[in-house]
């Protein structure tokens, strides 16, 4: 008999396939909301490539900085998210006396 936590992770995860598509600004604010990151801490991802312009997000610094993979931040693949279910160690079964039938 199978668990019914995995089938229901699969299901989400094929849900999720045909949702809304999210953006990298949208995996960014998910990553600043779990970690509870602060304006100030993300002000140091923003750089002025020239005088006078509006500074960008340094996507890739950020993904090095919150050691996150780029595969995920870019392009979502859900395999690299860097949040999971850790894998549980195997357990064996031993039957003793009672459950043997």
């Amino acid at each position: 008999m199978r668990s019914q936590e995995p089938i229901d992770r699969g299901i989400r995860i094929r849900k999720a396939e045909h949702g809304a598509w999210a953006t990298t600004e949208t995996r960014v604010a998910l990553i600043v909301a779990e970690r509870g990151l602060t304006k100030k801490q993300l002000a140091k991802f923003y750089v002025s490539r020239r005088k006078n312009c509006k500074p960008r997000f340094d996507y890739w610094a950020f993904a090095k900085a919150q050691d996150i993979s780029t595969d995920w931040l870019f392009e979502g693949d859900i395999r690299s998210y860097p949040r999971g279910t850790a894998p549980r160690p195997h357990q064996s079964r031993r039957l003793t006396g009672d459950d043997a039938a």
